[in-house]
């Protein structure tokens, strides 16, 4: 089974003709490949969270309005 997948096939095993399980060959990172190339660099450090104030955007207003013709809330 391996020699096969090994070529390229992808096995597909079953119990009772229900599919429990797919042995397929192992795919290419392709984020090693943009690393490895020069076209990617991976972040230095942690990324930065988000606060609050950058997650909801200023002039949001009509949100509210939205949420209650679609859910009945009132606006907060």
């Amino acid at each position: 089974m391996l020699a096969r997948v090994e070529t390229g096939a992808r096995v597909e095993i079953t119990r009772n003709g229900a599919p429990v399980a797919i042995i397929e060959p192992v795919q290419p990172d392709p984020l090693r490949g943009l690393i490895e190339s020069g076209d990617l660099r991976p972040a230095r450090g942690a990324l930065p969270l988000l606060t609050e104030s950058e997650v909801t955007a200023p002039d949001s207003a009509g949100v509210g309005a939205i949420r209650e013709d679609r859910y009945g809330e009132a606006p907060r």
